[in-house]
């Protein structure tokens, strides 16, 4: 598989040439800018991926704070490790498991660089758990900031949690309409204040980085060849597509306290 070394805030992201959405959301777009990490701050990267949002968030969390990287994915999970020991960060921990809504094993299929649950023949076994189960695995007392991307589990990994007494901010990607309400609902009950992260904020950055933002995204168009090019392409073209879906489907909600 092609790889791709991208830079962004001196951090090194190494990921799959042909898969490098996540650094044009993450870093180019800013999806999780939002989230105020202060120093000391325990994060948890629910859906980690690459480890694109881990590195930054480790970084501000600097050496008194910890993030915790969980991710199902093998391909995923490789690349997240050299990008953790690449950048030099000692504040991470990667936990290989699937987060849901209790503890077991669970059949996952895997798709490229992601994994799903999945009740087909032949699929592989995976450790589930709770963030509730990994905080306490970790002798972590408590969490102060959620990222979650974890493929329409979402609903299950937030419903009766220990952990959201003490969350300040979270990041949550939502996968469908029901999906969405539920875990709104939930969120809103546990006294969260709740808005949408839509492409007019995402873009709004880049237009606000002016030229040396334009230099970067050219720099990172011409090391993917072209990539974002082809995934706007491809998702105006069919919006029933995986690019179409992540274009116009998926939400991103940012939660603080009211």
């Amino acid at each position: 598989m092609a790889e791709v070394d991208l830079v962004y805030s001196g951090l090194t992201i190494r990921l799959p040439r042909q898969e490098p959405g996540c650094f044009y959301t993450t870093c180019l777009l800013g999806e999780y800018d939002r989230l105020r990490i202060r120093p000391g701050d325990i994060v948890l990267d629910a859906g980690a991926n690459v480890g694109d949002f881990t590195v930054l968030a480790a970084k501000k969390a600097g050496k008194s704070g910890v993030v915790v990287a969980v991710e199902p994915n093998a391909l995923s999970r490789g690349f997240l490790l050299y990008n953790v020991k690449c950048n030099g960060l000692t504040n991470v921990k990667v936990v290989d498991s699937f987060i849901s809504g209790s503890e077991g094993f669970v059949g996952i299929e895997d798709f490229g660089t992601y994994s799903e649950r999945s009740d087909r023949t032949g699929n592989r076994q995976e450790r589930q758990q709770t963030i509730d189960d990994i905080l306490e695995s970790l002798s972590l007392p408590r969490l102060d900031i959620l990222k979650m991307d974890i493929e329409g589990e979402e609903v299950n990994a937030l419903r009766g949690q220990r952990f959201l007494a003490t969350l300040r901010e979270l990041c949550v990607e939502v996968h469908g309409g029901t999906s969405e309400h539920v875990v709104l609902e939930i969120l809103k009950s546990e006294g969260f204040d709740l808005q949408p992260i839509g492409w007019r904020t995402k873009l709004g950055k880049l237009v606000r980085s002016g030229i040396p933002g334009a230099w970067t995204v050219l720099g990172t168009e011409i090391r993917t060849h072209g990539y974002a090019s082809r995934f706007v392409t491809s998702a105006m073209m069919n919006r029933s597509s995986g690019a179409g879906r992540a274009l116009t489907g998926n939400k991103v909600y940012y939660g603080t306290r009211t």
